[in-house]
């Protein structure tokens, strides 16, 4: 299994004409398994998302990146607020 990161687009009538992007990670064998995964994803059904780039992440900061399956998982990722980053003593 492979991570990609897709840079995807949509339109939101709330904020006039401009064209509002997100980026979204997906865990698929290939390219095309991503691409069929966010067709699939019900979030980027209800906004009639486009992709507008699809990036394959082997390394990081000359680490290597891999997605091994586990059974029990708790999806509750650490997030760290702006200021929970600013208040940190490098």
């Amino acid at each position: 299994m492979k991570l990609y990161l897709a840079h995807l687009g949509f339109y939101d009538d709330r904020y006039g004409m401009y064209e509002i992007h997100i980026n979204k990670h997906v865990v698929a064998e290939n390219i095309k398994d991503a691409k069929q995964k966010l067709f699939q994803d019900e979030e980027f059904k209800r906004l009639k998302m486009h992709i507008d780039g699809l990036q394959e992440v082997n390394i990081v900061s000359g680490y290597k990146i891999s997605a091994t399956k586990v059974e029990h998982y708790n999806e509750n990722n650490p997030t760290y607020s702006h200021c929970d980053v600013k208040k940190l003593v490098i």
